[in-house]
């Protein structure tokens, strides 16, 4: 779900998640993790998630969190922790 923040280039850090455990996971399981912004405001983003089984589409969990805007010198730092430009918001 953070992700989906960095695409905008909208960095922040997590003031809360909740999730749902759906179905097992078994190791080895192939699966696909996807993410949204649910809502935008100046510092708070909510976002939404799911992990799907890659193979059926399955939902086997569900989650939403929300983000608080990091400041500039923590979004230099997490784009430089993520190995992402710095001056280009990718």
């Amino acid at each position: 779900m953070a992700w989906a923040l960095v695409v905008h280039d909208n960095w922040g850090v997590t003031a809360r998640m909740s999730i749902d455990f759906r179905r097992p996971v078994t190791v080895g399981q192939s699966i696909r993790a996807e993410g949204w912004i649910k809502e935008a405001r100046r510092r708070i983003q909510v976002t939404a998630g799911r992990i799907v089984d890659a193979e059926t589409g399955v939902e086997l969990a569900t989650a939403e969190a929300t983000y608080v805007a990091a400041s500039e010198s923590r979004k230099r730092e997490l784009k430089e922790r993520y190995g992402l430009s710095v001056g280009s918001g990718r």
